[in-house]
């Protein structure tokens, strides 16, 4: 058992995944066994099929790299009795379901016909966190979450692959009160009233709950959405109240589809001083946060690719995420400038 423990901690000092002061030994292992599964479902994009098989444009079936992560799962909670307290049969395949879609929505992965590739090599920095995608194996990477990155001295990184984090991970280029304004003032407004079954009106959730859409207009928001399901489907609307009554206008599908309509919500919300900030606690070298209100879809999945979950219920995983304390402060100072805030919680608090 004590070779088994210098593993975990090799690899916990290789990827630069410290233990939280008050973190317990379930957590941290998990933490390092999660990492570890990810970079070995990474890893497993070069595995050759055929011998002598040229590695340029290796790729492998999408099945071949989701059980690559769940035979590490597998054989770490075999090993590890206090690992089979959080994750179990069911959670290993959540688990490897939940590595493939965030390394695919963030570009770490190249989809064609059933198959996957690794994609090409980015970077950005922001202060001394250097954001790494498609850097071969042989680079030496720390990894929070699934992502990897470097630490430096100064930001640096090479002249030909420095692009933005924006542009590395489809992030929004413009803070959201800009986006907001830019939004209201391009509508070609309609006044009258609307009235259908089904109406549901986006709304500010309180802090117990997660309901983002009510049967009535939420009597804080001036200017907010309204959704109408036909079919499964919704067609969604913007809609403003004042002095020339309600007015209202259609938006057009590829703006909502796809959860992108959070966009929109984060942008209306945080204009009007509506946006309920994240929250975080700091655990030594581990930061836990909890997200109040979920952000659009590219910065979501940019969230959870450099964190880990706290807690595997199907839900709960989204809001609940823990990092290392040097990527949460890079990317919260990057979130904190398109508009998002953060609190600092109490020490028994998220």
């Amino acid at each position: 058992m004590e070779r088994c423990e210098n593993l975990l901690n090799e690899i916990a000092k290789a990827f630069n995944i410290v233990r939280g002061d008050q973190e317990n030994e379930c957590d941290w292992v998990f933490r390092i066994v999660y990492s570890l599964a990810a970079r070995m479902g990474y890893a497993s994009l070069w595995d050759l099929i055929e011998e002598n098989e040229d590695t340029y444009g290796q790729s492998v079936s999408i099945e071949h790299f989701k059980e690559r992560i769940k035979e590490t799962l597998y054989a770490y909670a075999s090993i590890y009795k206090q690992l089979r307290v959080k994750i179990n049969r069911d959670r290993i395949d959540m688990l490897s379901e939940d590595v493939y879609d965030t390394y695919l929505k963030t570009g770490n992965l190249y989809h064609q016909s059933y198959r996957v590739l690794a994609s090409c090599p980015a970077s950005a920095a922001i202060k001394h966190i250097t954001f790494c995608r498609g850097y071969p194996l042989e680079i030496n990477q720390f990894v929070s979450g699934a992502g990897t990155y470097l630490l430096s001295e100064n930001g640096q990184q090479e002249e030909s692959k420095a692009i933005s984090l924006q542009e590395m991970f489809q992030l929004s280029e413009v803070s959201l009160p800009i986006y907001a304004r830019q939004l209201v003032k391009s509508q070609q407004w309609k006044s009258g009233n609307i009235s259908v079954l089904g109406m549901e009106y986006l709304s500010v959730p309180g802090k117990m709950d997660r309901e983002y859409w009510r049967s009535e207009p939420d009597a804080s928001l001036r200017v907010s959405l309204l959704r109408i399901g036909y079919g499964g489907d919704c067609v969604y609307y913007i809609y403003r109240r004042g002095t020339e009554g309600f007015q209202y206008n259609e938006l057009p599908g590829w703006q909502v589809v796809d959860g992108k309509y959070l966009q929109l919500a984060n942008a209306l919300l945080a204009f009007q001083g509506m946006l309920p900030p994240a929250s975080y606690r700091k655990d030594g070298n581990r930061i836990i946060v909890h997200i109040h209100y979920l952000y659009p879809p590219a910065e979501q999945n940019f969230f959870e690719l450099y964190s880990w979950p706290l807690t595997l219920d199907k839900k709960g995983k989204y809001f609940y995420r823990v990092f290392q304390r040097d990527v949460f402060i890079a990317i919260k100072d990057m979130f904190e400038q398109l508009g998002y805030q953060f609190v600092e919680a109490g020490s028994n608090e998220v």
